[in-house]
């Protein structure tokens, strides 16, 4: 939803001039992009199982899950003051281009 709302921010300052939004746009996500691609590789190799007890975890676990009362489950997930790293996006203000009738 960010990169949609930044993509179509950037086409209305540069008035539809996709010459200028491209780029514009890949100065704005472009941190944020890099972070998460690091992020993606990082939990990909968590995730993969290397013994038969990650496998049944990785299998089961959810399904435990959904046996637990729900605020048990949001306990057990909750990561306290830490920010997770969508939360660390803060789209740019664009201004309304656009009369609102």
């Amino acid at each position: 939803m960010v990169g949609a709302f930044t993509l179509a921010g950037e086409l209305a300052l540069a008035r539809g001039d996709h010459t200028v939004a491209y780029p514009a746009y890949e100065r704005a996500l472009g941190d944020y992009v890099r972070r998460s691609r690091a992020f993606a590789a990082t939990m990909a190799n968590r995730l993969v199982p290397r013994s038969r007890t990650q496998l049944w975890a990785l299998t089961a676990g959810p399904r435990l899950l959904t046996a637990v009362p729900g605020p048990l489950v949001r306990a057990f997930t909750r990561r306290g003051d830490r920010l997770g790293l969508h939360d660390t996006v803060t789209p740019r203000d664009y201004p309304t281009l656009v009369p609102r009738t």
